[in-house]
C-alpha cells in the first residue's frame, strides 16, 4: 500500500523500530536501576523497587531486549572483572525483570579489593587464592557480588543499591579512603553514602596497619588468630582437587623445598642452616631435596649476601622462576614431603601438599623453652597447622643446638617419608566449612553491633567520623 506524504515522513523501517526500542528499554532500565528507583530525600524500600522493575520487565521488555543490556564480548576473551560486572548486573536485572531470582540473588556483596580483581584475572597469590574460595563460597549460597577498583567506584556501586548490599569487603586502605571522602561515606549529607559498619578491611596478615575504626571483627582474616579478627578462612581444594593423586609407591623419592625466593635461605628466619641435603643419614639413603626458587638477591641492595648465591647443597633447583601452577602441583604430588624453611609464612602451598597427600614439616621457630610442647606459646612457619597432628604435619623446633636441631630435622623427615598419607583437609579449611562461615558473616547484624560499639566510643569521649548507620 502506498504511504501518504505524512506516514513517508514518519515511516522507520522494521529494524529500525526494534533498535528503538531496544535503546528504549536499555535507557529506562539503566534509569529504574541508578536513578529513578532512588531519590535523594527518601529512598523507595526495596520491595517497591523491585515491583517497579518487575513491572516494567513484565509489560515492556522481552528476553531479547535484556540481552542488549551489560552484554559481553561474543568472542573469546580472559576474564576481566569489569566483564564479571556485566554478567553479574544483566543476571539480576533478568531475574528481577522476570520476578525468578533465586535464594540470596538480590543480596548484593562488593569487593573493593585489588586481590578479587587480581584473581579474576588468574593470579595465583595467597590473598588472590583467598579471595577466589570467597567467590566460591557466595556463588554457592547465591549472593550476587560486584567489583570496585578504588573507593570512588566503589561509592558509584553502593549508590545504585544501598538496600541490597549486605557488606563491602575493601582493602584496609581502601576503607579509610572512603571514610574520608564526603562523596563516598554515608553522612546527613549523603545518605546514599556508604555506612561505614557495611565495610570490611580484606588482610592476609593479622594485624592491619591501617585498622579498621570500629575495631577487630572488622577485620576479615584466613587465618583463626586469637585477636579478635573475623575468621573466614579459605579452601585450596578448587584447584588442587584437579590433580589426580598419586600412590606413594609410585612417587619420586623426593622432597620438595617450600622456598619461592632465593633470599629465604639467607634470612633469620631460615630454620635448617644446620642441615646437609646432600648427606640425609641411612636410612634416607637415596631422598634427593628438589626447589623451584627466584634469584631475588639482586633487588634487595639493603642485605649481603654471598658471592654468587646459591641454593644450599644437595637442593636440585628445578627452574629459576616459580613453577607454573600445573608444574608445581604435579611436582608436590610427586613427592613425599613438602619441606617448610621458615619463609613464606602462612602460604596455602601446605594446604595444597595436604589435599594432594603430601604432609608437611612446619618449622617451630620460636617456642616456650621451659615448655616445648606448649602449642599455644609457638610461632611456626604456617600457624594455622600448628595444631595439626602427624603424620599431617610434623612439627619440628628450631632448637639453639645446631646438633639437637639436626637430628630433630632428620628424624621428623624420616617419619614423614615412610608414613603414606591420603587426601586430607583439616576441618575448618574445607569448602563446606569456609561456605558456612562465609553466610553467617554476610546475614550477621553488623549494623546493631556497630551500634554498640559507637555508644562505647560515645561514652569513652572518643571522636570519630563516619557515625551515620
Amino acid at each position: 500500500m502506498a504511504l501518504t506524504s505524512l506516514d513517508a515522513a514518519t515511516h522507520v523501517p522494521r529494524s529500525g523500530r526494534r533498535w528503538l526500542v531496544a535503546c528504549f528499554v536499555a535507557l529506562v532500565a539503566c534509569s529504574l536501576v541508578s536513578l529513578c528507583l532512588y531519590t535523594l530525600d527518601e529512598p523507595f524500600s526495596v520491595v517497591e523497587r523491585l515491583r517497579t522493575l518487575r513491572t516494567f520487565g513484565n509489560r515492556t521488555a522481552r528476553p531479547s531486549q535484556l540481552d542488549l543490556l551489560f552484554p559481553l564480548p561474543d568472542t573469546e576473551f580472559h576474564d576481566f572483572w569489569p566483564n564479571e560486572n556485566n554478567r553479574h548486573m544483566h543476571a539480576l536485572i533478568s531475574c528481577i525483570a522476570s520476578d525468578t531470582c533465586g535464594v540470596n540473588q538480590t543480596k548484593i556483596v562488593i569487593f573493593a579489593s585489588w586481590d578479587f580483581t587480581y584473581a579474576i584475572e588468574g593470579r595465583v597469590s595467597g590473598e588472590n587464592i583467598w579471595a577466589n574460595s570467597i567467590m566460591d563460597a557466595l556463588d554457592a549460597l547465591g549472593y550476587t557480588y560486584f567489583f570496585a577498583f578504588n573507593h570512588d567506584q566503589l561509592a558509584e556501586r553502593y549508590r545504585a543499591f544501598p538496600e541490597l548490599v549486605k557488606v563491602v569487603i575493601a582493602q584496609s586502605p581502601l576503607v579509610h579512603d572512603c571514610l574520608n571522602d564526603p562523596e563516598c561515606i554515608k553522612s546527613p549529607i549523603n545518605v546514599l553514602g556508604v555506612p561505614l559498619w557495611k565495610m570490611f578491611g580484606f588482610e592476609f596478615w593479622e594485624n592491619s596497619y591501617m585498622p579498621h575504626p570500629l575495631g577487630k571483627p572488622w577485620t576479615l582474616s584466613p587465618v583463626n588468630y586469637a585477636s579478635g579478627n573475623t575468621f573466614l578462612g579459605y579452601s585450596v581444594n578448587r584447584t588442587c582437587s584437579l590433580q589426580p593423586f598419586i600412590p606413594h609407591d609410585k612417587r619420586d623419592n623426593q622432597v620438595f623445598v617450600l622456598a619461592k625466593r632465593l633470599s629465604y635461605f639467607f634470612g633469620d628466619r631460615y630454620a635448617w642452616p644446620n642441615v646437609d641435603y646432600s648427606q640425609p643419614p641411612a636410612t634416607l639413603k637415596g631422598l634427593s631435596f628438589v626447589a623451584a626458587v627466584w634469584n631475588d638477591t639482586s633487588q634487595e641492595r639493603n642485605r649481603k649476601y654471598p658471592v654468587s648465591p646459591k641454593v644450599p647443597k644437595g637442593v636440585v633447583a628445578l627452574n629459576d622462576q616459580p613453577l607454573l601452577v600445573d608444574e608445581f602441583f604435579l611436582e608436590v604430588a610427586s613427592s613425599k614431603l613438602l619441606l617448610g624453611i621458615g619463609d613464606p609464612p602462612l602460604s596455602p602451598s601446605p594446604y595444597d601438599a595436604l589435599c594432594l597427600g603430601v604432609p608437611f614439616l612446619n618449622p617451630v621457630v620460636s617456642y616456650d623453652k621451659a615448655n616445648p610442647e606448649n602449642r599455644t606459646a609457638w610461632i611456626t612457619q604456617h600457624d594455622g597447622l600448628k595444631f595439626q597432628p602427624e603424620p599431617y604435619v610434623y612439627h619440628v623446633l628450631k632448637h639453639p643446638d645446631m646438633e639437637t636441631r639436626t637430628r630433630l630435622f632428620w628424624e621428623a623427615a624420616e617419619r614423614a617419608v615412610s608414613t603414606p598419607i591420603q587426601r586430607y583437609m583439616p576441618e575448618e579449611m574445607t569448602p563446606a566449612a569456609v561456605t558456612a562461615r562465609v553466610s553467617a558473616f554476610v546475614e550477621a547484624d553488623w549494623r546493631s553491633r556497630a551500634e554498640l560499639v559507637i555508644e562505647e566510643f560515645k561514652a569513652q569521649g572518643k571522636k570519630l567520623t563516619g557515625l551515620t548507620l
